[in-house]
């Protein structure tokens, strides 16, 4: 059930045996990308283990997840992959359009969106605009980083559910995969699509 401010989140119990135990969200999504499999599946590292306090105990999360359809520099067709932590277009130093989009509030590393929840049924977005100038966006940069909150006319922020781009070749990252330089990339949020186990592995790996 998504999840409403004030509700708790999660329960601690032990993954069930069969569990695939994964060290980062980027492991875990090429894992459902390949599978066929129906098996528990669990963290045990990445920015959804972050989120839960680096849990010393197993427990049991519902999460929303990203589907991500890019497609390619040079090519006409469309590829589908999934995220449950962050993904970006561009380059922030760049002085093009740099684009962050969060399900779980961290981007590597570094809390982005203080209200940000990986099962509320919505994502945060922000966007640096190309008119941002390279001093303001390493200011930005900076005091995200060290945990503080950062806004700027020329930098927008936004809940959405669902969320489109297009234009010159950007660079792609999915929960820190690199799948290469896009020219399109849309966002569809699935709410409540999985049930993971996060923290110290209670079954063998």
């Amino acid at each position: 059930m998504t999840i409403r401010p004030g509700d708790g989140w999660g329960e601690i119990m032990s993954a069930p045996p069969g569990t695939r135990w994964f060290d980062s969200e980027a492991e875990l999504c090429a894992f459902l990308d390949a599978s066929t499999e129906e098996v528990p599946v669990g963290l045990t590292g990445g920015d959804l283990h972050l989120v839960t306090g680096r849990p010393t105990a197993t427990m049991r999360v519902s999460l929303d997840e990203m589907i991500v359809r890019y497609v390619p520099a040079g090519s006409a067709t469309t590829r589908t992959t999934r995220a449950l932590s962050f993904v970006t277009v561009g380059r922030w130093y760049s002085r093009r359009e740099f684009s962050v989009v969060s399900n779980s509030g961290i981007v590597n590393g570094s809390e982005w969106f203080a209200r940000s929840h990986p099962n509320d049924g919505k994502v945060e977005l922000a966007t640096f605009l190309s008119t941002l100038g390279l001093r303001q966006r390493a200011m930005a940069m900076r005091r995200i980083t060290r945990g503080e909150a950062f806004t700027h006319p020329q930098i927008t922020q936004g809940s959405v559910a669902t969320w489109e781009w297009s234009g010159t070749r950007s660079r792609l990252i999915v929960d820190g995969r690199s799948l290469g330089q896009v020219t399109t990339v849309s966002i569809q949020l699935r709410p409540d699509a999985l049930s993971v186990y996060v923290g110290a592995p209670s079954t063998a790996r």
